[in-house]
């Protein structure tokens, strides 16, 4: 990653601790595991996990409460109505007690054969779909702070957060905003970082 975006995360981090008094753990850096890999390694990983397909990466607890898990399916799924493509979308994150009625919903989604959950992940598995994803996907309802996201950048993978005031100060160059709780603007930036490679490129570059 860049000196610059690390000084930028760091340096925001930073004030945000300061503002309530304590210490900015240490240390707050991305996993030096979280590298970029080859057109072939990713390949590899798309194959064994995949079916060797693009996908879209979810990273975050498997919690509709908290993230915006049926906001982001509803999204995908104008997605596919309008691109008719065979991408798939991997969820990535622990379990939370509303896991098992999410995993139920899902069942009847129209798209489900191309939803794909990992519970869980160790690490390496994890930064291994965190640096093969097409665009990593961040929708967090609380403007927090996400480790999972500086990986993302580290890897040279872009970003599509909701739209916070820390997002936005911290992946403004390496990622593009959607306003929570509205699946077809999520849909249209999926569309644009799936149709525009320039900007995915420029996205990546900037990491």
């Amino acid at each position: 990653m860049k000196s610059g975006v690390k000084k930028r995360w760091y340096d925001t981090i930073k004030q945000l601790f300061q503002r309530k008094g304590a210490k900015v753990p240490s240390p707050f850096v991305a996993d030096p595991a979280a590298v970029p890999l080859s057109w072939e390694q990713k390949e590899v990983i798309k194959d064994r996990y995949t079916e060797g397909r693009e996908y879209f990466l979810f990273v975050g607890d498997i919690d509709p409460k908290r993230h915006q898990l049926l906001v982001l399916l509803k999204a995908f799924s104008q997605f596919k109505k309008w691109q008719r493509s065979d991408m798939k979308l991997v969820m990535a994150g622990n379990n939370t007690s509303r896991t098992p009625a999410f995993k139920r919903k899902l069942a009847n989604y129209k798209y489900r054969e191309d939803v794909l959950i990992f519970e869980a992940p160790q690490q390496p598995i994890l930064l291994q779909l965190l640096a093969s994803a097409y665009a990593v996907l961040y929708i967090d309802k609380k403007d927090i702070i996400s480790i999972d996201l500086l990986n993302a950048i580290q890897s040279g993978v872009p970003v599509i957060a909701g739209k916070t005031p820390l997002l936005e100060k911290l992946i403004s160059n390496n990622g593009i905003f959607t306003a929570l709780n509205d699946p077809e603007e999520l849909a249209r930036k999926l569309l644009l970082i799936y149709k525009n490679e320039d900007l995915r490129a420029t996205l990546i570059n900037r990491g």
